[in-house]
Protein backbone atom coordinates (compact mmCIF):
# COMPACT_ATOMS: atom_id res chain seq x y z
CA UNK A 1 0.00 0.00 0.00
CA UNK A 2 1.55 3.37 -0.81
CA UNK A 3 0.43 6.52 0.80
CA UNK A 4 0.63 10.09 0.17
CA UNK A 5 2.20 11.76 2.95
CA UNK A 6 0.40 15.43 1.84
CA UNK A 7 -2.85 13.78 1.21
CA UNK A 8 -3.35 10.30 3.19
CA UNK A 9 -4.28 8.90 -0.17
CA UNK A 10 -3.93 4.99 -0.56
CA UNK A 11 -2.61 3.13 -3.72
CA UNK A 12 -2.15 -0.48 -4.06
CA UNK A 13 -0.12 0.41 -7.70
CA UNK A 14 3.11 1.89 -7.35
CA UNK A 15 2.62 3.44 -10.80
CA UNK A 16 -0.91 5.15 -9.61
CA UNK A 17 0.93 6.30 -6.81
CA UNK A 18 4.00 7.95 -8.78
CA UNK A 19 1.65 9.81 -11.00
CA UNK A 20 -0.59 11.32 -8.20
CA UNK A 21 -0.34 15.17 -7.82
CA UNK A 22 -2.72 16.64 -5.28
CA UNK A 23 -3.25 20.10 -3.98
CA UNK A 24 -1.09 19.79 -0.66
CA UNK A 25 1.50 18.37 -2.89
CA UNK A 26 1.82 21.04 -5.24
CA UNK A 27 1.48 24.32 -3.08
CA UNK A 28 4.59 22.01 -1.10
CA UNK A 29 6.67 22.60 -4.12
CA UNK A 30 5.36 25.98 -4.76
CA UNK A 31 6.18 27.78 -1.30
CA UNK A 32 9.35 26.43 -2.08
CA UNK A 33 10.15 28.46 -5.50
CA UNK A 34 10.98 31.89 -5.32
CA UNK A 35 7.57 32.68 -6.40
CA UNK A 36 6.10 31.11 -3.12
CA UNK A 37 8.84 32.45 -0.95
CA UNK A 38 7.78 36.03 -2.16
CA UNK A 39 4.03 34.97 -1.70
CA UNK A 40 4.68 33.98 1.86
CA UNK A 41 6.27 36.96 2.64
CA UNK A 42 3.81 39.12 1.14
CA UNK A 43 0.85 37.37 3.14
CA UNK A 44 2.83 37.90 6.41
CA UNK A 45 2.63 41.04 6.09
CA UNK A 46 -0.39 41.42 5.58
CA UNK A 47 -1.79 39.06 8.14
CA UNK A 48 0.65 41.23 10.34
CA UNK A 49 -0.94 44.06 9.70
CA UNK A 50 -4.24 43.38 9.86
CA UNK A 51 -4.06 40.94 13.44
CA UNK A 52 -0.37 41.68 14.60
CA UNK A 53 0.88 38.40 14.27
CA UNK A 54 3.33 36.91 11.94
CA UNK A 55 1.92 33.42 10.64
CA UNK A 56 3.97 30.33 9.88
CA UNK A 57 4.55 28.19 6.80
CA UNK A 58 1.97 25.78 7.58
CA UNK A 59 -0.88 28.46 8.11
CA UNK A 60 -0.26 30.05 4.29
CA UNK A 61 -0.07 26.64 3.25
CA UNK A 62 -3.23 25.70 4.36
CA UNK A 63 -4.72 29.64 3.52
CA UNK A 64 -7.60 29.72 1.22
CA UNK A 65 -5.65 32.99 -0.06
CA UNK A 66 -2.44 31.00 -1.00
CA UNK A 67 -2.96 31.05 -4.93
CA UNK A 68 -4.43 34.51 -4.35
CA UNK A 69 -1.09 35.58 -3.04
CA UNK A 70 0.73 33.30 -5.40
CA UNK A 71 -1.11 35.47 -8.17
CA UNK A 72 0.23 38.42 -6.26
CA UNK A 73 4.14 37.52 -5.94
CA UNK A 74 3.86 37.41 -9.59
CA UNK A 75 2.19 40.67 -10.49
CA UNK A 76 4.58 42.33 -7.67
CA UNK A 77 7.93 40.81 -9.46
CA UNK A 78 6.14 41.53 -12.80
CA UNK A 79 5.40 45.31 -12.42
CA UNK A 80 8.80 45.85 -10.23
CA UNK A 81 7.39 47.41 -6.80
CA UNK A 82 10.01 47.30 -4.63
CA UNK A 83 7.42 49.18 -1.89
CA UNK A 84 5.99 46.27 -1.13
CA UNK A 85 5.21 47.51 2.61
CA UNK A 86 3.51 49.94 0.99
CA UNK A 87 1.61 48.40 -1.65
CA UNK A 88 0.42 46.31 1.95
CA UNK A 89 -0.34 49.04 4.04
CA UNK A 90 -2.13 50.47 0.93
CA UNK A 91 -4.27 47.12 0.82
CA UNK A 92 -4.94 47.26 4.45
CA UNK A 93 -6.03 50.67 4.74
CA UNK A 94 -8.60 50.36 2.01
CA UNK A 95 -9.65 46.76 3.04
CA UNK A 96 -8.83 45.58 -0.34
CA UNK A 97 -9.24 41.29 -0.12
CA UNK A 98 -6.00 39.85 -1.98
CA UNK A 99 -8.31 38.30 -4.69
CA UNK A 100 -8.06 42.04 -6.29
CA UNK A 101 -5.17 43.55 -5.75
CA UNK A 102 -3.89 42.71 -8.65
CA UNK A 103 -6.07 44.61 -10.57
CA UNK A 104 -5.47 47.83 -12.64
CA UNK A 105 -7.48 50.08 -10.58
CA UNK A 106 -5.86 48.70 -7.46
CA UNK A 107 -2.28 49.72 -8.91
CA UNK A 108 -3.91 52.67 -10.22
CA UNK A 109 -4.54 53.77 -5.94
CA UNK A 110 -0.97 52.47 -5.27
CA UNK A 111 0.75 54.92 -8.34
CA UNK A 112 -1.14 58.28 -6.53
CA UNK A 113 -0.29 56.75 -3.03
CA UNK A 114 3.20 56.37 -4.52
CA UNK A 115 3.28 59.57 -6.49
CA UNK A 116 2.88 61.74 -3.24
CA UNK A 117 6.12 60.53 -2.04
CA UNK A 118 7.62 61.84 -5.56
CA UNK A 119 8.15 65.32 -7.16
CA UNK A 120 5.90 66.05 -10.10
CA UNK A 121 9.84 67.03 -11.85
CA UNK A 122 11.14 63.77 -10.65
CA UNK A 123 8.01 61.68 -12.37
CA UNK A 124 8.25 63.59 -15.17
CA UNK A 125 12.40 63.38 -15.43
CA UNK A 126 11.58 59.48 -15.34
CA UNK A 127 9.31 59.77 -18.32
CA UNK A 128 11.84 61.89 -20.03
CA UNK A 129 14.67 58.95 -19.79
CA UNK A 130 11.72 56.02 -20.78
CA UNK A 131 10.57 57.78 -23.81
CA UNK A 132 14.43 58.59 -24.57
CA UNK A 133 15.37 55.10 -24.19
CA UNK A 134 12.29 53.74 -26.13
CA UNK A 135 13.65 56.13 -29.49
CA UNK A 136 16.92 54.38 -28.98
CA UNK A 137 15.56 50.80 -28.42
CA UNK A 138 13.16 51.40 -31.45
CA UNK A 139 15.95 53.63 -34.00
CA UNK A 140 13.01 56.51 -33.81
CA UNK A 141 12.12 60.15 -32.81
CA UNK A 142 10.88 60.58 -29.54
CA UNK A 143 7.62 62.01 -30.80
CA UNK A 144 7.39 58.15 -32.79
CA UNK A 145 7.56 55.91 -29.85
CA UNK A 146 4.09 55.34 -29.07
CA UNK A 147 3.39 54.05 -32.67
CA UNK A 148 6.17 50.97 -32.10
CA UNK A 149 4.47 50.52 -28.91
CA UNK A 150 1.00 48.13 -28.64
CA UNK A 151 -1.97 48.76 -25.54
CA UNK A 152 -0.70 45.89 -23.70
CA UNK A 153 3.41 47.01 -23.59
CA UNK A 154 2.34 50.87 -22.66
CA UNK A 155 0.23 49.80 -19.69
CA UNK A 156 3.06 47.62 -18.36
CA UNK A 157 5.35 50.77 -18.83
CA UNK A 158 2.76 52.91 -17.09
CA UNK A 159 2.42 49.67 -14.01
CA UNK A 160 6.22 49.80 -13.22
CA UNK A 161 6.00 53.98 -13.25
CA UNK A 162 8.17 54.86 -15.71
CA UNK A 163 5.44 57.07 -17.59
CA UNK A 164 3.63 59.86 -15.76
CA UNK A 165 0.03 61.21 -16.62
CA UNK A 166 2.29 64.32 -15.97
CA UNK A 167 3.39 63.86 -19.48
CA UNK A 168 1.35 61.41 -20.91
CA UNK A 169 -2.32 63.62 -20.04
CA UNK A 170 -0.60 66.22 -21.75
CA UNK A 171 0.65 64.42 -24.66
CA UNK A 172 -1.27 64.90 -28.18
CA UNK A 173 0.03 61.40 -29.30
CA UNK A 174 -0.58 59.78 -26.54
CA UNK A 175 -4.31 60.58 -26.46
CA UNK A 176 -4.21 59.46 -30.52
CA UNK A 177 -3.02 56.39 -29.49
CA UNK A 178 -6.14 56.17 -26.75
CA UNK A 179 -8.68 56.92 -29.63
CA UNK A 180 -7.55 54.45 -32.07
CA UNK A 181 -7.43 51.91 -29.39
CA UNK A 182 -10.48 49.19 -28.86
CA UNK A 183 -12.75 49.62 -25.93
CA UNK A 184 -11.02 47.48 -23.45
CA UNK A 185 -7.62 48.77 -23.90
CA UNK A 186 -9.69 52.16 -23.46
CA UNK A 187 -10.68 50.58 -19.77
CA UNK A 188 -7.56 49.44 -19.09
CA UNK A 189 -5.92 52.84 -19.36
CA UNK A 190 -8.74 54.67 -17.45
CA UNK A 191 -8.29 52.37 -15.01
CA UNK A 192 -4.36 52.55 -14.82
CA UNK A 193 -4.15 56.32 -15.42
CA UNK A 194 -7.89 57.66 -13.83
CA UNK A 195 -8.47 60.90 -15.52
CA UNK A 196 -10.43 62.60 -13.29
CA UNK A 197 -7.93 62.51 -10.00
CA UNK A 198 -5.07 63.92 -12.25
CA UNK A 199 -7.63 66.69 -13.96
CA UNK A 200 -7.50 67.80 -10.17
CA UNK A 201 -4.03 67.06 -9.41
CA UNK A 202 -3.34 69.45 -12.51
CA UNK A 203 -5.88 72.54 -11.63
CA UNK A 204 -3.77 72.65 -8.43
CA UNK A 205 -0.28 72.79 -9.77
CA UNK A 206 -0.21 75.35 -12.55
CA UNK A 207 3.50 75.30 -12.52
CA UNK A 208 4.45 71.79 -13.09
CA UNK A 209 1.87 71.92 -15.79
CA UNK A 210 3.45 74.50 -17.75
CA UNK A 211 6.48 72.62 -16.86
CA UNK A 212 5.10 69.58 -18.44
CA UNK A 213 4.01 71.14 -21.50
CA UNK A 214 7.27 72.27 -22.29
CA UNK A 215 8.35 68.46 -21.84
CA UNK A 216 5.55 67.37 -24.37
CA UNK A 217 6.50 70.18 -26.56
CA UNK A 218 9.96 69.12 -26.20
CA UNK A 219 9.92 65.93 -26.90
CA UNK A 220 7.32 65.93 -29.79
CA UNK A 221 4.32 63.68 -28.35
Amino acid sequence: MFECKHCGTKYVREAAFMAHECEPMRRKAQIQTMVGQRAYSIYSKWLTAKHGKPPSVTTFMDSRYFKAFIEVSKFIKAVKITEIDVFVRMAVEDDLPPNMWTQDAVYSKFLQYMQQRVSAKEQMKITVNTICDLADIFECDTGDVFSHLNAGELAQIIRERKLSPWILMRSGKFRAFLIASDATAQQMFNDLVKPMYWKMKFDKSPDDVAYAKAIVKELGI
